[in-house]
């Protein structure tokens, strides 16, 4: 008897199911595979494969200086991480919820994860090292007055406050915005 798990907003059946070319990096074909009701993904070019271990893949892609860059977010047992196509750990599958959050700042891109755990809002980078770490009761991004920075809305219990982060190219640096 065949089983099938849900994905996104399709329902696969146990199998290979090829993604869209173009929903992911140009010239170069991926297949999603179900077995025993968990999900992978297989290169046929390269003959790399993601082990069927993961109740949800998602895939998301950012163009970076000519390049798509392929992030995948995975789930196991309710709880979210990333990993790289060649499988790869990022960030480890230990997060209530994570949201991709690539951003343009002039000709370079730089990536981070909407995290959360216990509760707890943070951004982390795509080495899932923390931004801001997860303390926040809230946390969204906002308009930055600032050329080159990045700016979020917190909250920890009844305080708001702004952040300001500019990206560097060997590091972070944050400040707080009043």
């Amino acid at each position: 008897m065949k089983t099938s798990t849900k994905y996104g907003n399709a329902l696969l059946k146990e199998g290979c199911f090829r993604i869209r070319k173009d929903q992911l990096m140009k010239n170069t074909n991926y297949n999603i595979f179900v077995e025993n009701g968990k999900i992978g993904i297989y290169v046929p070019a390269t003959s790399q494969k993601i082990p069927a271990v993961y109740d949800t893949i998602k895939v998301e892609t950012v163009e970076m200086q000519g390049y798509f860059v392929l992030r995948l977010i995975v789930s196991q047992n309710g709880k979210y991480g990333v990993i790289t196509i060649d499988n790869k750990v990022l960030i480890p599958v230990t997060y209530d919820r994570l949201n991709y959050l690539p951003i343009r700042i002039e000709n370079n891109v730089v990536e981070y994860f909407y995290a959360s755990k216990d509760c707890k809002r943070g951004l982390l980078d795509y080495k899932g090292q923390p931004v801001l770490p997860l303390q926040y009761d809230g946390l969204k991004r906002i308009k930055s007055k600032k050329a080159g920075w990045i700016s979020f809305q917190v909250k920890k219990g009844d305080k708001e406050s702004k952040i300001a982060i500019k990206p560097d190219t060997t590091d972070w640096v944050a400040c707080w915005v009043a």
